[in-house]
């Protein structure tokens, strides 16, 4: 099967929540009634899943299965729901206070497989950040695996002119996205 066959059959769908306890009911309502389409990776950021509070999180939509890194902080946190009929294991979870983010492995018999990877990046130190981002994303073309990246930067990338934060980033996503297609 083609690269193009797993990505057709491959859906994903990304929202900031600010706050999944809070906006958990209008997720649900936006995807199951509105969008009416069953993803089968639901990506969430900002969370607000903190460490003191993670015992507390109850999140769940039919169907899935939710699988979550906290935050050291007040904001950030990362998650997905992922349909819970697929292969999958988690490669990574990560969480201090520059980045959140969350690693899946998606094993599909006669397809391509599928690395699928969500970051919350916050406000703060992104030297950190993109020093783990260019670490990480160096490796993954040579995986053989289909990539998907998803999160919140929070990196405006209409300012790669003029902030060196955002130079670099858009630069790292052009460098991935070229080493895959060579």
């Amino acid at each position: 099967m083609s690269r193009d066959e797993t990505i057709s059959s491959f859906s994903i769908f990304h929202n900031n929540v600010v706050s999944l306890n809070r906006n958990l009911e209008n997720l649900q309502t936006q995807l199951l009634h509105e969008v009416d389409f069953h993803f089968n990776v639901i990506g969430v950021t900002e969370t607000k899943v903190t460490n003191a509070n993670s015992q507390l999180c109850t999140a769940h939509i039919p169907g899935y299965v939710f699988e979550y890194v906290p935050t050291p902080l007040a904001s950030g946190g990362v998650g997905m729901f992922i349909d819970e009929s697929l292969d999958y294991r988690v490669l990574e979870r990560t969480s201090n206070e520059a980045f959140q983010v969350l690693w899946a492995g998606f094993s599909f018999e006669n397809k391509q497989n599928v690395i699928c990877e969500i970051f919350y990046r916050q406000h703060n130190s992104p030297e950190i950040f993109q020093s783990y981002f260019d670490e990480t994303i160096e490796k993954l073309p040579s995986s053989g695996k289909y990539i998907v990246i998803m999160g919140d930067f929070n990196i405006d990338l209409l300012k790669c002119v003029s902030s060196s934060y955002s130079h670099d980033f858009l630069t790292s996503l052009q460098s991935c996205f070229s080493r895959s297609h060579n």
